[in-house]
C-alpha cells in the first residue's frame, strides 16, 4: 500500500518542483506553546498511482488523520489534472471518518491528482497529495469514435479510446454529434432515439458492416435529420414489417450504403422525408417500402433482386424516383393506391418478372424513363459497375448536378447508384470509386 507523506520544507530539500513545494503541506497558525501549537497527522491510503476509473464510478478516496483539537467538519477534499495544479472542490468540509465516496462527475479523460487537507480548530492545517492516477472522463463530442477493438465498458468514445459498438455512441452523443466508425463487422441493431446526428464508416460499405444476425429486428432505425453513409447493413431476419433500415421519422439522409439480404430492404415511415440516394439495394422483399404518409425522394439508387423494386403501400404516401436503375424484381415501381403517388424521371426500370409497373401507367418512354439491360458487370455477385456500352451511362436527368464526376464525364448524370462516368468498366476489377465505394 503506497503511503504518501509530505512535510514541510523536505520537499523543496528532495529537489521537487518549486510550484509543489509552494503548496504547503503544513500551516501553523497558532503560536507554540500558547494555544495548540500542533499540526494535524495525515496520511493518504487510496487511491494510489497506477488506478484506474471511468466517470460515474464511485471512487472511495481513504485517508488517516488525527490531533488533539479537530474541528467538528476538519477534512477538506480537491482534485486536480496533473501538471495543471489548478484545484477543484470535491467537499470543502467533512467528516473524518477516514472514507469519502466520491462520484466521479462527467470531467475531461486524463491523470489526476486528490489534495486532501486536515484542518485544527486553531486553524493549524497539514495537506498531503496522492500519486497520480487515471480517470476515464466524458467524451465532450461532437466527434465520438467507434472500432471493433474498442470497449464500452472502459473507453470513453474518443479517438484514443474508441467504443466497440456504434449504439453505445449513439446513446452518450448530444444531437448534432457525428459518430466516426472504422472498418470491420458490428453485430447489434442501433436506434438514433430522435437524435439527429451523422453516422459514418470510415473505410466505406464494402468494409464496415453492420450485421443484425437474423434476430427479426430492424438492423437500424433513424429518425430526425440524420445522415447514414458508408455501411452495410445486413440480415435482419424474417419477422413481418422488418427492415434493414427503418425511418421513424425526419427528413434523414441515406447514402453510399449497401443494405442487402434483409426482411424489406429501408421501411419509410410516419409521415418520414427522406432522401435516399447512391445506395444499393439488394435480396429482400420490398426493397423500398414506403407508407404511412411518408415523403420519400430517391435519387441515383440501384434496386435489384428483390420483391418490388419500390413500393408505396398506403394512401396520402408519395414517392419520387429519380435516375434510379430498377431490374431483376418481380415488380419494379409497384403501388395499389392511387398512380399519382410515384412521380419516376430518368429510371431505367427493366426485366422485372411480373411487371416493371403495376398500379401506374407503363412510364417507358416518358420523362426520361427507358427499359434496357442495363449491362451490370456481374449481378449475381452484386457488382454492379457499368459496362462502358450501358446505355446507364449519361441517361440521369440532365437537371442533375454532374459536376462530381471527373472528366472526361458527358456532361450528364449517370443513372444507377455508381455516379461518376469513370465507374463504368468493361473488366470485373479494380474500379476505384474516389472514396465513395459501394
Amino acid at each position: 500500500m503506497n503511503r504518501i507523506k509530505l512535510i514541510g520544507l523536505t520537499i523543496a530539500l528532495l529537489g521537487l518542483p518549486l510550484l509543489l513545494s509552494a503548496q504547503a503541506t503544513h500551516e501553523l497558525i497558532s503560536e507554540r506553546g500558547i494555544l495548540d501549537g500542533v499540526n494535524p497527522e495525515l496520511e493518504i491510503i487510496y487511491p494510489t498511482s497506477g488506478c484506474s476509473f471511468m466517470y460515474g464510478d464511485t471512487l472511495p478516496i481513504q485517508w488517516i488523520a488525527s490531533d488533539s483539537s479537530f474541528i467538528e467538519l476538519p477534512i477538506e477534499i480537491t482534485y486536480t489534472l496533473d501538471g495543471e495544479w489548478v484545484f477543484t472542490e470535491i467537499d470543502s468540509a467533512t467528516e473524518n471518518d477516514s472514507l469519502y465516496e466520491w462520484i466521479i462527475p462527467e470531467i475531461p479523460y486524463g491523470n489526476y491528482i486528490i489534495k486532501i487537507k486536515a484542518i485544527d480548530e486553531y486553524g493549524n492545517t497539514t495537506a498531503l497529495f496522492t500519486d497520480s492516477f487515471f480517470i476515464m472522463g466524458k467524451n465532450p463530442g461532437p466527434y465520438w469514435y467507434v472500432s471493433v477493438d474498442g470497449s464500452d465498458s472502459t473507453h470513453n468514445g474518443t479517438e484514443e479510446f474508441p467504443y466497440s459498438s456504434i449504439q453505445k455512441a449513439l446513446d452518450e452523443c448530444s444531437p448534432g454529434d457525428t459518430i466516426l466508425v472504422s472498418q470491420g463487422i458490428y453485430h447489434e441493431q442501433i436506434n438514433t432515439n430522435d437524435k439527429s446526428v451523422y453516422i459514418r464508416g470510415l473505410s466505406g460499405a464494402e468494409h464496415t458492416i453492420i450485421d443484425g444476425d437474423s434476430t427479426g429486428n430492424d438492423v437500424v432505425t433513424l429518425s430526425g435529420n440524420s445522415t447514414l453513409t458508408g455501411f452495410t447493413i445486413q440480415h435482419t431476419g424474417e419477422n413481418g414489417l422488418t427492415g434493414g433500415i427503418r425511418i421513424e421519422s425526419g427528413s434523414p439522409l441515406i447514402q453510399y450504403n449497401r443494405i442487402i439480404e434483409n426482411n424489406d430492404g429501408i421501411i419509410c415511415w410516419s409521415n418520414s422525408k427522406p432522401t435516399i440516394k447512391n445506395n444499393l439495394v439488394a435480396r429482400a422483399n420490398a426493397l423500398i417500402l414506403c407508407m404511412d404518409q411518408s415523403k420519400v425522394y430517391l435519387k441515383n439508387n440501384t434496386l435489384v433482386e428483390g420483391g418490388e423494386g419500390v413500393n408505396v403501400y398506403s394512401n396520402y404516401t408519395h414517392a419520387t424516383a429519380v435516375n434510379n436503375i430498377i431490374t431483376n424484381n418481380n415488380y419494379g415501381i409497384y403501388t395499389t393506391y392511387s398512380q399519382d403517388s410515384i412521380e419516376a424521371l430518368y429510371n431505367d426500370v427493366w426485366s422485372n418478372s411480373q411487371s416493371n409497373y403495376y398500379g401506374l401507367a407503363d412510364q417507358t418512354g416518358i420523362e426520361g424513363n427507358i427499359s434496357e439491360n442495363p449491362l451490370f458487370i456481374y449481378l449475381d455477385s452484386l457488382n454492379i459497375h457499368l459496362n462502358s456500352l450501358s446505355p446507364g451511362i449519361d441517361a440521369g436527368n440532365p437537371l442533375s448536378v454532374y459536376n462530381n464526376e471527373p472528366e472526361p464525364n458527358g456532361d450528364r448524370i449517370n443513372m444507377g447508384c455508381l455516379l461518376y462516368t469513370s465507374d463504368a468498366a468493361d473488366e470485373l476489377d479494380g474500379v476505384d470509386l474516389g472514396g465513395r465505394r459501394i
